[in-house]
Parts: structure tokens; C-alpha cells; sequence
């Protein structure tokens, strides 16, 4: 793959899996998905789903903000959007979902946080121009951002339904 077509895949990876936002999983927290909480803490579903979209508009607009022109650009950016990315899916986690979209929310956390991961991963394996093992992360994650996308449309999800 040329290293333009590559970072180009690299970056709609990365802008894919920050639109994946919009779900969460749980921490020790007890207001995090897998403790037990009250349902009074529980956001309601148009309180989960504005918060949710809020933080993925925050991560797309962080990726698309600093584009990679070159493979060391590419190379430069990835562990930071990777951190960013991360951190936001953690920030997602911190939310109390309701108990009708608690599997979903699960879900797409997990989802957002292997995709954060992946993308310093594509960031590394530019970097050491490894182009067999950066096509097989980003098919894994096109399936894994589709599956994302089709529950978060499916939750009322808008800006976490689809690519920024």
C-alpha cells in the first residue's frame, strides 16, 4: 500500500473508531455500568445519548483537526489521538446508562477502547512499514466500526452512528 493510500486508511480508521463512541462499560465506579447503582442514578436514554454524542463530536473534531498529510505525520499523531481516544471511551465509561441499553453500551465501550488502541497500533506499524499487519488492523476494525455504528444508529446514537 503506498504510505499516502496508507495514512489515508489509517486516519478513516481512526476517525471511525472515534465516531464509535457513544457507549460504556463498567469500572470500580459505582456509578459506572458493572457496579451495582441505583436506578436513580441512571441516565435516561436522550440524557446517555446527548452526553455520548457530545464526547464523540469532541473526538471527531480532534481528528480531523490535525490531519496527516505524510507517513510521519501519521506516525507523529497516532499515540496521541490513541491516548485521546481512549481517554474519551474511559470518560463514556464513567456513564450510568439506562438498563435497556446497558448490553449495547457495553459493547461499544469495549468496541471504542480496542479501536483507541488500534489506532497507535496502526500509528507503530506505519512506522515500521509493516503494510500486511495495518490492513489486517483496519479490516478488523471496518467489521468491528460497522458493528459499532448499526447498535448506536439502532440506540438513537447521531453523531456516534456514523463516520464524523
Amino acid at each position: 500500500m503506498a504510505p499516502k493510500r496508507l495514512a489515508v486508511c489509517v486516519l478513516a480508521s481512526a476517525a471511525l473508531a472515534a465516531s464509535g463512541c457513544g457507549s460504556s462499560k463498567s469500572s470500580s465506579n459505582d456509578n459506572s455500568v458493572s457496579g451495582t447503582t441505583a436506578s436513580a442514578n441512571r441516565l435516561t436514554r436522550s440524557e446517555l445519548i446527548a452526553k455520548g454524542d457530545a464526547i464523540c463530536a469532541r473526538v471527531n473534531q480532534r481528528v480531523f483537526s490535525n490531519p496527516a498529510r505524510t507517513t510521519a505525520d501519521l506516525v507523529r499523531l497516532t499515540p496521541r489521538l490513541s491516548e485521546y481516544e481512549l481517554a474519551a471511551a474511559r470518560e463514556m465509561e464513567k456513564l450510568n446508562p439506562p438498563t435497556s441499553l446497558l448490553s449495547d453500551w457495553q459493547q461499544i465501550v469495549a468496541a471504542s477502547k480496542t479501536l483507541a488502541e488500534h489506532t497507535g497500533e496502526l500509528g507503530e506499524q506505519v512506522a515500521k512499514k509493516n503494510t500486511v499487519a495495518a490492513r489486517a488492523t483496519l479490516s478488523t476494525d471496518a467489521t468491528l466500526q460497522s458493528e459499532l455504528f448499526a447498535i448506536a444508529k439502532r440506540d438513537g446514537f447521531k453523531v456516534c452512528s456514523r463516520p464524523g
